[in-house]
């Protein structure tokens, strides 16, 4: 019996436009991102905060936007899970709402 698991389309992986080119330079799985930086690729970021203060969470960020800072402890720390394209600069969506 062949099992095939996840493949749902090409359409759900990185396409090779220069900006994902540039982001895959600037940014691979496990890359790891304090408050304040930058987020350069849209996608799943893992968080690690203080563990007084809470469990690993995951959030999304978009590429662009500072990461932000924890409103209870001083140790945020993003981790790059998943890249995903955000939807407004996804190039089969139109830009305008």
């Amino acid at each position: 019996m062949q099992v095939i698991v996840g493949y749902i389309g090409d359409a759900d992986l990185p396409d090779e436009s220069s900006e994902y080119r540039e982001d895959a330079i600037m940014s691979e799985i496990g890359a790891i991102f304090k408050p304040g930086d930058t987020v350069p690729v849209s996608g799943i970021y893992r968080v690690t905060h203080d563990p007084k203060h809470t469990q690993e969470h995951e959030v999304t960020c978009v590429k662009g936007k500072r990461f932000p800072p924890c409103r209870d402890c001083a140790h945020p720390r993003f981790v790059l899970q998943r890249k995903a394209h955000h939807i407004e600069t996804h190039e089969f969506f139109s830009h305008f709402y």
